[in-house]
């Protein structure tokens, strides 16, 4: 029962979609942004908390972004969802990236970016996966050989590096985990 109402939050009531694959991929897409709203909402609260203001409006704007993308995903524009999340996704962290300090490790959020973009798309839009791989990539690139910055810092707090960095991995890990783990279910079937 919890798993349907679960389904019916991320895909609304619907009929059902034909492809067990292209399913799947709707509701990793839908736990996806609900896992970035997540983590955007938990930022912006010990950042709120900690008087660290720099960055709240990119939170709340990705945040906004990715419902936005499950709205997009509940009415069957897959694709547009599917775009939407991932420049969301890569356009905040490489905002982020700019101003805090490497040791927070944001660039792990890169991983599952660009895994993400491979399971959302699959081998059929192999094609808009690899463009988006590129994305994480360049991004990635740009933040290290260069001091682009377009978030104003207003302070750095080296006490909540640590935090920071284990939220970065955690979010990171568990993001891995759901592709990972929807690409193993989809290759079992």
């Amino acid at each position: 029962m919890i798993h349907l109402k679960f389904r019916e939050f991320l895909l609304g009531k619907k009929d059902f979609i034909l492809s067990h694959t292209e399913y799947k991929r709707a509701i990793l897409v839908g736990q996806l942004c609900l896992l970035t709203v997540a983590l955007c909402t938990a930022y912006l609260i010990l950042d709120i908390s900690n008087q660290v203001y720099h960055g709240l409006i990119f939170q709340i704007g990705c945040a906004c972004l990715a419902l936005v993308a499950l709205l997009f995903n509940r009415a069957r524009f897959y694709t547009t969802a599917k775009l939407i999340l991932a420049f969301s996704i890569n356009l905040t962290v490489f905002g982020f990236a700019q101003v805090e300090p490497k040791e927070v490790g944001l660039y792990m959020f890169y991983i599952p970016t660009s895994l993400g973009a491979l399971a959302a798309f699959g081998y059929e839009e192999r094609r808009k996966s690899i463009l988006l791989i590129l994305l994480p990539i360049s991004f990635f690139a740009l933040s290290q050989l260069t001091d682009i910055s377009f978030i104003q810092k207003t302070s750095h707090r080296a006490d909540l590096d640590q935090l920071n960095f284990i939220i970065n991995f955690g979010g990171s890990l568990l993001a891995s985990v759901f592709i990972i783990y929807f690409l193993i279910r989809v290759n079992y079937r």
